[in-house]
C-alpha cells in the first residue's frame, strides 16, 4: 500500500492569529502522514496515520462506522481534546492537550502536557500507560474523590500531577501545584505557559531521565509545528519563517533558547 503525505508550513503561535488549512479534514486511507498542518476537525477512519508537528483546534474522537488503530499523534497542539473509547494501540506523545474531558483506551499517552478545562471534567483511563505527563485540572486540587480515573489494567506512574488523590493508588506520581512546575505567563493558550519553570520538579523526572512532558522524550514539541536548524548547520530562512524564528526568541526564553546558541541581528 502506497503512503500519502501532506506537509504544511507549521502555524502561528497558540496566542496569534491562525490560518486555518482545512476546516475539516477525513484520513480515509491507510499510511498517512499528517505533517505541521492548521486543522479545524481531524476525523481518522483508517489505519495506521501519523499525524505531528499540527495544530487541532476541534476534539479528536472515534467515530463507530470506523476502525482507525495504530495511529500516533505526535508533537501537536489538541485544543479540543482526545476521546477514544474502543479505537486500539493509538500513541500519544509530547503534545499539548486542553479539553473539557479525556479518553484514553488501549494507548499510550507519553511526555504530554494533559489539561481538563471544565472543572467537572476527567480523565478516564482504560487498558493504557500514562507515563512521563504534566497532569492538571482547572479546578486545582480537586478534593471530590480525584479526576483521573482507571478501569482495567493500566499504568499511571512518573506523571507531575495536581491531584493528591490518587497517590495511593498510584505511587510514582508526582504531585504539586502547576505554578511550580510551568512557566504560567500569559494565557493557557499560549504554548510557551507550558515551558518549564526554572527548578521545577518535573525536570529529569521521567523514567527515561528527560523532563516529564512534551519537552522531554525523543521527538520534543516543536513551538508553532517548526522544524528547528541545528545552530551548527548553514541554513537559509524565508522572511515568513525567519519572521517565526524571530517571535520564538521573544517567547521562548531562558535555558531553552540560550541552549540552542542562535542569535538575530
Amino acid at each position: 500500500t502506497k503512503s500519502i503525505t501532506l506537509i504544511g508550513q507549521g502555524y502561528a503561535s497558540a496566542n496569534g492569529a491562525r490560518l486555518i488549512h482545512f476546516n475539516n479534514l477525513a484520513i480515509e486511507a491507510e499510511n498517512v502522514t499528517l505533517d505541521r498542518l492548521c486543522l479545524g476537525t481531524l476525523y481518522v477512519r483508517d489505519y495506521n496515520a501519523t499525524v505531528k508537528n499540527s495544530f487541532v483546534s476541534q476534539t479528536i474522537e472515534e467515530e463507530a462506522t470506523y476502525s482507525a488503530d495504530d495511529v500516533v499523534i505526535q508533537s501537536c497542539y489538541l485544543s479540543g481534546g482526545i476521546l477514544l473509547e474502543d479505537y486500539e494501540n493509538w500513541t500519544i506523545k509530547n503534545s499539548i492537550i486542553l479539553g473539557t474531558s479525556h479518553q484514553f483506551s488501549n494507548a499510550t499517552v507519553d511526555h504530554n502536557v494533559i489539561y481538563v478545562t471544565d472543572q467537572t471534567g476527567s480523565i478516564d483511563v482504560n487498558s493504557s500507560t500514562l507515563t512521563n505527563n504534566i497532569i492538571f485540572h482547572a479546578q486545582g486540587l480537586y478534593d471530590t474523590g480525584g479526576f483521573i480515573e482507571c478501569y482495567d489494567e493500566s499504568t499511571i506512574s512518573n506523571n507531575v500531577v495536581n491531584d493528591s488523590s490518587i497517590t495511593g493508588d498510584f505511587p510514582g506520581n508526582l504531585f504539586t501545584s502547576v505554578s511550580e512546575v510551568c512557566r504560567c505567563t500569559g494565557s493557557i493558550l499560549d504554548e510557551t505557559y507550558w515551558l518549564l519553570a526554572v527548578g521545577s520538579p518535573a525536570k529529569g523526572y521521567a523514567t527515561d531521565g528527560s523532563d516529564c512532558g512534551p519537552w522531554g522524550g525523543d521527538t520534543p514539541y516543536l513551538l508553532g509545528g517548526i522544524e528547528m536548524p541545528s545552530p551548527e548547520d548553514d541554513f537559509q530562512v524565508e522572511p515568513n519563517d525567519l519572521l517565526a524564528l524571530k517571535n520564538m526568541y521573544q517567547e521562548w526564553d531562558g535555558e531553552h533558547w540560550t541552549a540552542k546558541q542562535w542569535s538575530f541581528a
